[in-house]
């Protein structure tokens, strides 16, 4: 399956790639690649990634994901990113030169997990907060919500940022719990709405409540929850790579909604609306762009990225 990136907005989603195994994807991966081709094969978690890197890689440059979307993060830790990593391991293992992969760093820099050649993380948590820490995509995308001719400081932008990540710590640290201890806890579509007031400020109790709800761990209760996930918080470890995306920008929706009084903000248009602000400037001041520029160089048969 080839994604071209002059065709990304229209392209098909192969649902066959959901069971593909590394062993597939790879054979495929070579497939598609002719004799000679020096184009690098980019592989990566899903459809919102092609889109974003997309823009960043040379023309009729190949990005592969293999599997859902929906399947980023799951509770069981098995799903596209285990793909990825695997058919990079496999790669790496059969000297197959030119194939790079990119995956969400998620907890693995938290967890001290060890870097794979020719696989590279994001900056950040995942691809969603990322971009949220670029200071200049969020004035952009702010500044499409602020009706009045205020002019968001450096310093407002800042604020703005540790308020989402304050906010949004809570179920980042659950998250990891939650995976650490096997509670089986259910976070898509987790209902920040209903947990944050006007102030974004959370309400732990009724976070731990809707944990407990949306466990399949019947032994778990409301207080082991509330003591885990406060003694992990206790630690202070560096929030963007705790806090998920996802939540970060249900808060930010919730945030925007509040104070420049904009009406509700859905989740995939202001993720889109991160995605289209993200320009080459900022990704040039992430790591993961050095650490692209840096593969190029030590594979300096195939191109990658167009500046």
């Amino acid at each position: 399956m080839r994604f071209n990136s002059k065709r990304v907005d229209d392209m098909e989603v192969d649902d066959s790639f959901d069971a593909m195994s590394s062993d597939r994807l790879l054979s495929k991966t070579l497939f598609i690649r002719s004799s000679g081709d020096n184009n690098a094969i980019l592989i990566v978690e899903g459809v919102t990634d092609i889109k974003f890197y997309n823009s960043f890689v040379r023309d009729g440059e190949c990005i592969l994901y293999p599997g859902d979307f929906n399947r980023l993060i799951d509770i069981s830790g098995v799903g596209n990113k285990g793909k990825v990593i695997e058919t990079i391991k496999k790669a790496n293992g059969e000297g197959i030169k030119g194939i790079i992969g990119i995956v969400d760093a998620d907890f693995d820099n938290l967890d001290t997990i060890s870097s794979v050649e020719n696989l590279y993380r994001t900056d950040t948590h995942d691809l969603e907060s990322m971009l949220i820490k670029s200071g200049k995509a969020l004035e952009k995308v702010l500044n499409q919500y602020c009706v009045t001719k205020h002019v968001i400081s450096d310093e407002e932008i800042i604020e703005i940022q540790n308020t989402v990540l304050e906010t949004s710590k809570y179920i980042g640290y659950a998250l990891w719990c939650s995976i650490k201890y096997k509670w089986m806890i259910d976070f898509k579509d987790f209902p920040m709405s209903i947990v944050i007031n006007e102030e974004c400020d959370i309400d732990f109790k009724k976070v731990c409540e809707c944990m407990k709800i949306k466990s399949a761990c019947d032994t778990l209760s409301i207080e082991l929850i509330e003591s885990i996930v406060a003694q992990k918080i206790s630690e202070n470890l560096d929030l963007w790579q705790v806090c998920r995306g996802k939540e970060m920008i249900r808060v930010l929706a919730e945030y925007i909604k509040y104070n420049f009084k904009c009406g509700a903000i859905g989740f995939d248009n202001l993720r889109k609306d991160f995605l289209l602000a993200f320009d080459n400037e900022d990704f040039r001041n992430t790591n993961l762009y050095v650490s692209m520029k840096d593969w190029e160089r030590k594979n300096r048969d195939y191109s990658l990225i167009k500046f």
